[in-house]
């Protein structure tokens, strides 16, 4: 896309996306969708259902009015927004926000599809269909690029990838139940409920977008486009990430909430499990960040050229978000007990730290000077402040999870990851055979020393092929 388009074009992409998702707020509602039908399915409830799903798309249509006023004001305010960016680019920018901000609106009310699908359990449908999406998305780009179609090319790729899959969720969460809310119903009894969860979900949401999605605006402002791109790919290398993380952990979210209703006879096994999967999901993705950091310098070179300082922005990302992964289980716990507010003053405080240092910072390091506000944030806020959460609410063995996940695994990685620069040296050129080449001599050492030397009877087993059969 840098390539094709070229790297301005591709920052007014980039930006337009921070800014929709910035808007694009549901008020922690789709979150609530799915807590509050599990609860009425467990108890069969299916009245409450019924209310429930008439609220949440209700109040969703007058969201959705107020994300097109807010698009609006947005476009028309655009050149005032982002004076760092010249004539042409506030055009563009223009012209793509009316395109995707028009998507954005149609399929914003369909939001609650994914907590009903969530709340009947259709995991494997979700996240197929979410992988699809994806998919899909990149094909269209492809052939947008190839066809020579530009940005508005890359705009309606996203924009038809979208639209279908959105659609097939659809059908899939008419057939995943029977439920249908009353449109002509008044009744808004579950309405305080549901906002009582929701408020904290909203503040969670602005508190992060306000540690991410803002920075490109930020930058946009004080920066200019260069800039911009540099932290919109960081931000692409960190969302891969994220989605591995969160695929892994979403599937874990009944077994969770069951053991934290369970009440203080589980609080070993939630421990266990926080410990278990912690390492599981530490063995994942440090394998991908120390090979990040390892190959990631030449990866960039190869990948997006002029944009290859983009390396160090992303880095920076990478391990805040590794380390909260990792302990995603205790987060699921405290919100499944009721504590969700506890998860919103973390997002609190490290949006209430980055956000200003931000601005002290961009002015002189541009998208680096960003990424370090965002990592001192979430060192602080979501992580050691959560840290302190799970102890004192959960009473969960911090100190004994970071020995097993963290003390246990780290040195040998750091071993694996200097042994495989060894003998990548050996290999010859920077082209993207040799960057195969030592990607490959990195995985084999890495799987040999964690094999070898860190993973336990049990982990092994999870990788022996009579465990699939």
């Amino acid at each position: 896309m840098i390539r094709t388009i070229g790297t301005n074009e591709y920052a007014v992409y980039s930006l337009v996306l921070s800014v929709v998702s910035l808007v694009a707020l549901d008020l922690g509602l789709g979150a609530a969708t799915s807590r509050f039908l599990t609860l009425y399915k467990a108890k069969g409830d299916i009245e409450g259902e019924q209310r429930l799903l008439t609220v949440v798309f209700k109040v969703f249509v007058l969201l959705t009015i107020i994300l097109a006023v807010g698009l609006t004001f947005l476009y028309f305010f655009s050149d005032k927004l982002y004076s760092s960016l010249d004539s042409d680019q506030i055009e563009q920018f223009q012209s793509v926000l009316a395109v995707f901000g028009l998507y954005s609106v149609v399929i914003f009310p369909l939001r609650p599809i994914d907590g009903i699908l969530l709340a009947n359990e259709k995991f494997v449908q979700l996240k197929s269909l979410d992988l699809l999406q994806k998919v899909l998305t990149l094909v269209f780009m492809v052939y947008a690029l190839w066809s020579g179609f530009g940005l508005f090319g890359v705009v309606a790729a996203n924009v038809a990838g979208g639209l279908l899959v959105t659609l097939v969720k659809l059908r899939a969460a008419l057939r995943a139940t029977s439920i249908r809310p009353d449109w002509r119903s008044n009744s808004f009894r579950d309405l305080r409920m549901v906002l009582g969860f929701s408020v904290w979900v909203t503040v969670i949401s602005i508190s992060q977008r306000l540690i991410i999605n803002v920075q490109p605006s930020i930058l946009a402002g004080l920066a200019g486009a260069h800039q911009v791109a540099l932290f919109s790919l960081a931000i692409t290398v960190e969302g891969y990430i994220f989605s591995i993380a969160s695929g892994i952990n979403g599937l874990l979210l009944p077994r969770v909430t069951r053991l934290t209703v369970a009440g203080e006879r589980s609080r070993d096994e939630l421990q266990a499990l926080l410990e278990r999967v912690g390492r599981l999901q530490f063995f994942l993705l440090g394998t991908i960040a120390s090979g990040f950091m390892l190959l990631g310098p030449q990866f960039m070179r190869l990948w997006v050229g002029p944009l290859a300082d983009s390396f160090m922005v992303a880095a920076i990302l990478i391990f805040p978000a590794v380390v909260t992964a990792t302990m995603h289980v205790a987060e699921t716990s405290l919100i499944a007990s009721g504590r969700i507010r506890n998860v919103a003053f973390a997002s609190l405080i490290a949006s209430g730290l980055s956000l200003p240092l931000s601005f002290f910072l961009v002015s002189s390091w541009g998208a680096l000077g960003a990424a370090c506000a965002v990592c001192f944030g979430n060192a602080v806020g979501r992580i050691s402040y959560m840290i302190y959460i799970y102890k004192k609410h959960l009473g969960l063995r911090m100190g004994s999870f970071f020995t097993s996940v963290y003390l246990k695994i780290v040195p040998w990685m750091i071993f694996a990851t200097f042994l495989s620069w060894l003998i990548g040296r050996l290999v010859v050129g920077e082209d993207w055979i040799s960057l195969l080449l030592r990607g490959v001599i990195f995985l084999v050492i890495v799987g040999i020393v964690l094999f070898k030397f860190v993973l336990s009877t049990t982990e092994r087993g999870y990788f022996r092929p009579r465990r699939w059969s």
